[in-house]
């Protein structure tokens, strides 16, 4: 039985996780055209009306120093995918931390949220490999991570940030139905090998 917090086993790649969980792998039209300014600026407004609530009821714990806090807003209307996944994780270490969301409960091909108290900076990740070389800071188009916030206080290491549930080409997280995230935390204002690796789901459809 999976528990739902268990040791991310950095070490093997192929640790494995119960087959239900695990994700397996249409001609694109040749023209496309391009939204009405009526439709672009109705996006927009979707998204713009979406906020956090301002305390975060929900929260899991991830092992016994680190909790993530969140509230999930769903999609309004229903499908537009403009649902948010409000965080706040506090870690109790003196470095960086690090949540990313999985397909297979593997590091690599993952996408994480990182949090730099070097650099003052929340950004999102590409996860392509084990070294701090593979793991890079996605494109400036992709950092769409809105309210985010690092600080060091009171020994633990928190990190704020709200992020759109479903993004182009990107893992979505699911309103309904299972999600495996990852839990790193590091040693050190800046990126470095993680102290502490954990994966752990959660069905938000069973808050």
């Amino acid at each position: 039985e999976y528990n739902e917090t268990t040791p991310f086993n950095i070490s093997d790649p192929t640790a494995s996780l119960p087959s239900q969980l695990i994700h397996q792998p249409s001609t694109a039209p040749t023209t496309t055209t391009a939204p009405s300014s009526e439709t672009f600026f109705s996006m927009v407004n979707l998204v713009s009306t979406q906020a956090c609530p301002v305390t975060l009821e929900k929260s899991t714990e991830i092992d016994s120093s680190a909790t993530l806090h969140y509230a999930i807003v769903p999609s309004n209307p229903p499908g537009s995918g403009n649902g948010l996944l409000c965080g706040r994780l506090e870690a109790e270490n003196d470095g960086w931390v690090g949540l990313a969301i999985s397909e297979n409960g593997q590091m690599i091909g993952s996408e994480s949220i990182i949090g730099l108290l070097g650099d003052n900076t929340v950004l999102k990740y590409e996860m392509a490999g084990k070294s701090t070389a593979r793991v890079t800071a996605m494109s400036v188009e992709k950092q769409t991570l809105t309210a985010t916030s690092i600080i060091q206080e009171g020994g633990k290491t928190i990190m704020e940030f709200t992020k759109l549930l479903v993004e182009d080409g990107e893992i979505p997280i699911l309103e309904q139905g299972v999600n495996i995230f990852l839990h790193a935390r590091g040693d050190g204002s800046s990126l470095g090998f993680h102290s502490q690796g954990l994966s752990f789901i959660r069905d938000f459809s069973e808050d």
